[in-house]
């Protein structure tokens, strides 16, 4: 009666499977016929790992690349990124391109979102300048006071204070009130 627990064997020398290994490190023989088609090569030693390792079960070199897209890894023997597809050859050029290309359409958001705000405020700048002839003055205005109430005398030719303008609008007769 066999165990349903025991541990894989070679299948020419009856040696336990060694974990990582795709061949056995006794009699070199492949474990499957499946490790065998898909183990991966070190570059350094040339020992065959089994199919999901990341470095290589012998030497302990690396062998699998990480993709720079996606950062998953896949085995080096691969031509491209077994998750995204992306190739590894050029691979760090084209990233060097595509993060240049993310940072310059942040750059271009930016200025989107806040051109119109700067725009905005140094039209208004501009304006006031402009509009006050091109010159920059101070009106001298003082508080009157006549015991009673206070009046602001803006200085004016009418010799009349914002609150009796206010107070007439509001109390207008020819209905040329402000909430008629």
């Amino acid at each position: 009666m066999s165990d349903a627990h025991e541990s894989p064997t070679c299948p020419r020398c009856g040696a336990p499977q060694k974990p990582g290994y795709a061949l056995c490190p006794f009699c070199r023989a492949a474990y499957s016929e499946q490790a065998a088609r898909h183990a991966i090569p070190c570059k350094k030693c040339g020992e065959l790992s089994a199919w999901g390792q990341s470095r290589c079960v012998r030497c302990r070199e690396w062998i699998v690349v990480q993709c720079l897209f996606c950062n998953n890894v896949s085995p080096h023997t691969v031509s491209g990124c077994l998750a995204c597809g992306e190739a590894f050859q050029g691979m760090q050029a084209r990233k060097a391109a595509r993060d240049a290309e993310v940072s310059r359409q942040r750059t271009l958001q930016t200025v989107g979102a806040w051109g119109p705000v700067g725009a905005s405020f140094l039209g208004s700048v501009a304006g006031a300048y402009l509009g006050s002839g091109g010159h920059h003055h101070h009106e001298h205005h003082d508080w009157q006071d006549d015991g009673a109430t206070g009046s602001y005398d803006a200085g004016g030719d009418d010799g009349g204070s914002v609150f009796e303008s206010v107070s007439d609008a509001f109390s207008s007769s020819d209905g040329g009130g402000w909430f008629d």
